[in-house]
């Protein structure tokens, strides 16, 4: 690079911009009366980086400013420094705007938020973003959103108090009159019991839609202290949806989160099947739940082509007189055993009195817990009935809740 010959009339001067600071100098171009000619030696990116800022140079008459040896690359200083040191006059902050606006000006037009058509073809991550990933992405978001509180009607979702709030899932809802498909959803709502609110305007909160457990009708809600259990329920049938494999789903209130219990199997016991048996999903039986002894329980209810996955169409509904019994976890079951973190499963149905004649299958029935009789109560299993029959209203299911 060639350089300028410096006049012998003037006394010799470093470059400007090493004097205004932007490289550490302590010296600024208000203290000198002339300004010098604006020669610039581009420095090295050793000395930039090792911060080598006190580099002498020759100040004779007639020498000329030092050439940069040809073996050494042109450095150009990152923005950063020059935006952390260039703090000392106006002129060298508007430089570093300009600089700046130069760079960003062509990003921003590139990654115009008009459209996802307009996106930059790489991410940060280096990803390519597709429009296949954009979709993706926003399903994903759309799963996550609130539950809708203001709707027309709700009708056949499972339910469940704990601690004084009231919590809704799932079960069917229209948003007009006139609607009369796409009525189940995954809706998951609560409702604060310890305040008061108009029954013309419930003060309903909607928690964010899960994008695990299924749109489901007519299952039941067990309840612990501290955690919601998600069993049974019907799927769709305008349009119909095909049900999925059987889990039981846990939400955890502390944590506000959900858990997938797989592949639900009984144990053995006293009054029980035997073990290895697989829980399925049933629907419009009687639930109960009772956090103090950590149970639930579930009893007859209905199986059909929307309950139970690989269910013919063709094969008619059969009612149920089972009774299975749920150990939440942490807790002990009637036979001593301690659930883990999945729970205990009993299918007790054979030790109820269900194995009396007379005792009908039946659904849209009700249990109620009596306490005081036994060591921990009675469950009374009280009307239902199937598409024929209809129990007698005088008779009585009974069942020790030990």
């Amino acid at each position: 690079m060639a350089t300028e010959t410096v006049s012998a009339a003037k006394p010799r001067r470093t470059s400007i911009f090493h004097e205004v600071g932007l490289f550490g100098d302590a010296d600024s171009v208000e203290s000198h009366p002339e300004r010098p000619k604006p020669s610039v030696r581009f420095r090295t990116r050793e000395s930039v980086i090792n911060g080598d800022m006190d580099e002498k140079q020759e100040h004779a008459d007639g020498e000329t400013i030092e050439d940069m040896d040809d073996s050494e690359d042109l450095f150009i200083p990152s923005m950063e420094p020059m935006v952390r040191q260039a703090r000392r006059t106006p002129f060298q902050r508007l430089s570093v705007i300009l600089l700046i606006l130069a760079i960003a000006i062509p990003v921003i037009q590139l990654t115009s938020f008009a459209g996802k058509n307009n996106l930059p073809p790489l991410m940060a991550t280096g990803v390519p973003l597709t429009e296949g990933s954009i979709d993706s992405a926003a399903s994903d978001l759309a799963k996550r959103q609130n539950s809708p509180t203001d709707v027309c009607k709700r009708w056949s979702q499972q339910s469940a108090i704990v601690n004084g709030t009231l919590y809704l899932y799932g079960g069917r809802a229209i948003t007009s009159s006139d609607q009369t498909s796409n009525e189940w959803n995954n809706d998951f709502i609560t409702l604060d019991l310890a305040h008061s609110w108009q029954i013309s305007n419930p003060s309903l909160t909607g928690l964010p839609q899960p994008s695990g457990p299924p749109s489901v009708a007519n299952g039941y809600l067990w309840n612990s202290f501290d955690s919601v259990y998600l069993y049974g329920g019907e799927f769709s049938d305008t349009p119909v949806e095909s049900p999925v494999t059987f889990a039981l789903w846990e939400y955890n209130i502390p944590s506000s989160s959900w858990n997938e219990i797989n592949n639900p199997q009984t144990t053995s016991g006293q009054n029980s099947e035997p073990a290895g048996e697989t829980i399925q999903r049933a629907a419009e039986g009687a639930g109960y739940s009772m956090p103090n002894l950590g149970k639930g329980w579930y009893f007859g209810g209905h199986e059909d082509f929307l309950t139970t996955q690989g269910w013919s169409d063709q094969v008619p509904r059969i009612y149920l007189s089972s009774f299975i019994e749920y150990t939440y976890p942490g807790y002990t079951s009637g036979d001593g055993q301690t659930a883990g973190s999945n729970g205990l499963w009993r299918n007790i149905t054979s030790g109820g009195i269900q194995s009396t004649a007379g005792f009908t299958d039946r659904a849209d029935g009700l249990l109620v817990y009596v306490p005081g009789f036994g060591k921990q109560g009675i469950l009374l299993s009280l009307a239902g009935g199937t598409n024929d029959t209809f129990v007698s209203c005088c008779k009585l299911g009974m069942e020790n809740a030990n």
